[in-house]
């Protein structure tokens, strides 16, 4: 039988994951490697002991002068509609870019056609049958899940989830928008007879996640600046302004755009000046009296924004607003924002959403499963509060792909103008734990595999996650994933192709 060929695509801190995941799975599957630049394969050589790597930037800047006509333009457009089922353009991808604000764009258009024929090279020749790398979040990566499926492979990524055996436990999703195809089969195919079975378990995790307000991940940030938080930012900020001083960077804006975006972008020194305008920001109370639905806000810019969800919400304020206007008479709605990276949005955006009418800004230290307690529901583009309201009988309303899209609890808007119909066609319903939400717990617990997956913001350092340790766990889940995945695909025939 052939073997299943995997390509592993590590950019920054995914390139200890990708190269520690190597060892344990070699022997069972045909492995490619890409790094984006020469420092990543660097690591997988120096530390992984693996030579055979493809440098993604060096591959690339043989096309960084390549011609940009009317007949390629068609074709990366056609490709970018026919691979998101038409959810995508070209212009419409470029407006998700977030590399592309400070290039303009003609140049835009010329990292298109860069990244467009980079990855045609690449997949020259080769079957590629699972393309594994973080959620699709750039230009750089939506076009590698075009080109992957136009191919026949399946662009596939892990996210973290919460489960009831370790305490890390990922699930994979598929494409460019995430497609949970193991949930989904798992939730369809259970039966009555192993739902009751499973009943104890599935009520043991939903009471032991019921019990707690932690904050998921709360390492990341709790909403709170204290003294050690704009320590650290200011060191951020001088360690920034030395280096440009003394290290100054010459960037190809095409070859280099995600490093001239991070550059200009200059998300420390934004974050501190934000923290310092919040002073005197007085937030919203909570009342017992008050009914209301909850909106927890997404991180800008994030995948699930610009790319999960199509592209059609990045303006969250503008959002609220119109989630605001289509709410019953009485009713408010609750916003809060993300505790993780606190300081990254502007203070206007939190004074227009304290203007309107009947909305209350809470203070984004408040732990989101304290406001979901007492809410009707929560409304999200398709956030973790989504699935933990969910998992406590509320409510749920989503904008964009999520995996818990698969429980039919879930409804699914995808024109703000539908979200009045369905908010007063819940007006009077409650739900309770029964067999629906007990199948898809349990959908979600057996699909899910242990070991840490989110090589992200240094996380696995402060973890002191053991790489090799992990790297085993994971690999043990990802076998089982990619062998098992026939039987998800034909389940899920009409998502996935």
């Amino acid at each position: 039988m052939n073997r299943k060929t995997l390509l592993f695509y590590s950019r920054s801190e995914l390139t200890y994951l990708y190269g520690s995941l190597h060892e344990y799975l070699k022997d069972d599957f045909e492995i490619v490697h890409v790094a984006y630049a020469r420092e990543e394969a660097d690591i997988l050589k120096n530390q992984f002991g693996i030579e055979n790597v493809i440098v993604f930037k060096e591959l690339a800047a043989g096309f960084t002068a390549e011609k940009i006509t009317a007949e390629r333009l068609e074709e990366m457009d056609q490709l970018l509609m026919s691979q998101s089922d038409g959810n995508f353009n070209l212009n419409s991808a470029l407006q998700s870019n977030r590399t592309s604000r400070y290039i303009g764009y003609e140049k835009s258009l010329s990292v298109a056609l860069m990244y467009y024929e980079t990855w045609n090279r690449i997949f020259a020749g080769r079957k590629i049958d699972f393309f594994i790398h973080e959620p699709v979040s750039l230009l750089m990566n939506q076009v590698a899940a075009a080109v992957c499926r136009r191919q026949g492979g399946i662009y596939s990524t892990h996210i973290l989830v919460q489960g009831d055996k370790d305490p890390y436990n990922f699930i994979m999703v598929d494409q460019y928008n995430g497609l949970p195809v193991e949930v989904s089969y798992r939730y369809a195919h259970l039966d009555s007879a192993a739902i009751q079975r499973a009943t104890p378990r599935v009520q043991a995790f939903l009471d032991k996640f019921r019990s707690s307000y932690n904050v998921f991940f709360s390492a990341l940030g709790a909403g709170t600046a204290g003294f050690k938080f704009r320590n650290d930012l200011r060191k951020a900020v001088l360690r920034q302004k030395l280096k440009a001083r003394f290290r100054p960077a010459h960037f190809d804006p095409i070859l280099d755009n995600i490093e001239l975006f991070i550059t200009e972008d200059n998300l420390n020194e934004r974050r501190l000046r934000n923290v310092k305008a919040y002073g005197d920001i007085v937030y919203d109370q909570p009342a017992a009296e008050d009914t209301f639905y909850f909106y927890p806000l997404h991180l800008e810019p994030e995948a699930v924004v610009l790319y999960w969800a199509d592209g059609l919400y990045t303006n969250q304020v503008k959002l609220i607003e119109n989630i605001a206007a289509q709410l019953p008479a009485g009713v408010l709605l609750y916003v809060k924002d993300h505790p993780h990276l606190y300081g990254y949005r502007d203070r206007a955006d939190y004074e227009r959403i304290q203007s309107i009418p009947n909305v209350k800004l809470l203070a984004p230290s408040i732990p989101g499963k304290q406001i979901i307690k007492d809410c009707k529901g929560v409304i999200t583009i398709n956030g973790t509060g989504g699935l933990e309201a969910l998992l406590m009988n509320k409510h749920v309303v989503t904008f964009g792909s999520a995996f818990y899209n698969a429980c039919e609890r879930v409804k699914q808007v995808r024109d703000i103008r539908d979200l009045r119909e369905a908010l007063y066609a819940l007006k009077d319903v409650v739900y309770q734990d029964n067999e629906e939400l007990y199948r898809f717990v349990l959908a979600l617990l057996t699909s899910e595999k242990t070991g840490f997956t989110d090589f992200y913001g240094g996380m696995h350092r402060a973890l002191k996650t053991d790489l090799r340790e992990n790297a085993a766990t994971v690999a043990a889940g990802l076998k089982e994933f990619f062998n098992h995945y026939g039987n998800f695909k034909s389940a899920n025939q009409e998502e996935v192709q």
